[in-house]
């Protein structure tokens, strides 16, 4: 009876499973389409995603665009030398300090033999053209005929004055003499008055062109080099590893934080035509456009490269013999590439940022293996 009611009981349960089954069925919602393959033809195109323009690096090489001054100064005097301490902010935005030796005798040397008392100059030049004039006559035989006076700024007044008792055949010589001599003094003597006045003013530092007196600044920026040779080699040391280009942007920063002052044109007693000598320069902690240029000149061309002083009217520029970077003021001399350098001061203006005009006059300064 137990095994009769249980498979009743599940074909009972079967049917109403089936029905149920065939109710939800019918009451299902359709099932959704199934998606259809793209038809062929060209993808869509994709946008790139924007990104940020990169900012390069600043290569080692370049100058940062503004730099501060630091201007510290100290200096100690020995029985023999000056020391002197300088501490600068160079064009690589670096703090540096160096601190050198300048010798007393050699500063000495460099402030006494530059510029030129006027009196003292006159007096040397009629002297030396007295001594001129006095070979000429003796060489002609009328050193007792003509007598000739010098004054003081140049002129001279001649006067023959034959003596008495000169046979008719020795006063013609003497007068075909004495007319070759003045003859002299209109053409030769001017030439050799103009070359002892030439040597006289180059021997104190200054050059002679036609009537007009300059300072000699390639004699000066040479004849310093070995004064200020330990002053060189101390910012050589601050620029250690450094490329040519930082090694500029250091000289340059420490010449341009030196402060500017306009040299008095009569100095010690002398015209120095508005200069300091090198030497004065770093040990007087003062200089202009012309003195600082000569003196950056000096200490540079202990690299054995040339230097050139660009000269424009009331200004002076160094241009130095480096490669130029993007964007930065050179000229070209022969095959070479000089960096405009404004070392003047009191703006830091980096190797390269000064433009001049297209017409200028330079003077080079040689390397130091080589003489002028």
């Amino acid at each position: 009876m137990r095994r009769g009611g249980l498979a009743f009981s599940s074909l009972v349960l079967l049917a109403v499973s089936l029905r149920a089954l065939a109710f939800l069925q019918l009451h299902l919602p359709p099932p959704a389409p199934r998606p259809q393959p793209r038809p062929p033809g060209p993808a869509p195109a994709v946008r790139p995603v924007p990104r940020p323009t990169p900012v390069p690096e600043p290569t080692p090489d370049t100058y940062a665009p503004h730099v501060a001054a630091l201007g510290r100064f100290q200096e100690t005097e020995s029985p023999w030398a000056f020391t002197v301490t300088y501490g600068f902010i160079d064009h690589n935005g670096r703090e540096q300090s160096v601190t050198c030796d300048v010798s007393k005798s050699e500063h000495d040397f460099e402030v006494d033999h530059y510029g030129y008392d006027e009196g003292e100059m006159n007096r040397q030049i009629d002297r030396l053209l007295a001594q001129e004039a006095a070979r000429e006559l003796h060489a002609r035989g009328i050193e007792n005929t003509v007598k000739i006076d010098f004054r003081e700024g140049g002129s001279y007044e001649a006067k023959p004055h034959y003596p008495p008792g000169l046979s008719a055949e020795e006063l013609t010589r003497q007068a075909a003499e004495v007319k070759g001599f003045y003859a002299w003094l209109d053409t030769d003597f001017d030439k050799r008055q103009q070359k002892i006045e030439q040597k006289l003013y180059a021997d104190r530092g200054i050059r002679l062109k036609g009537q007009t007196l300059y300072p000699d600044y390639a004699a000066l920026a040479t004849k310093a080099s070995r004064p200020l040779a330990d002053c060189f080699r101390a910012l050589d040391r601050a620029a250690s590893g450094d490329s040519e280009r930082r090694r500029l942007g250091l000289f340059l920063a420490f010449l341009q934080e030196i402060p500017y002052v306009v040299p008095p044109d009569l100095w010690h007693g002398r015209q120095t035509l508005g200069l300091f000598v090198p030497t004065e320069v770093l040990v007087g902690r003062h200089g202009d456009c012309d003195s600082k240029s000569v003196t950056f000149a000096a200490l540079w061309r202990n690299f054995d490269t040339p230097v050139i002083l660009v000269s424009l009217p009331r200004h002076m520029l160094v241009g130095v013999a480096v490669p130029p970077g993007p964007g930065e003021h050179f000229v070209q001399v022969g095959n070479r590439y000089f960096v405009l350098c404004e070392v003047a001061g009191p703006g830091k203006l980096h190797p390269g940022y000064e433009a001049i005009p297209d017409r200028f006059e330079y003077i080079l300064i040689e390397p130091l293996s080589k003489r002028l």
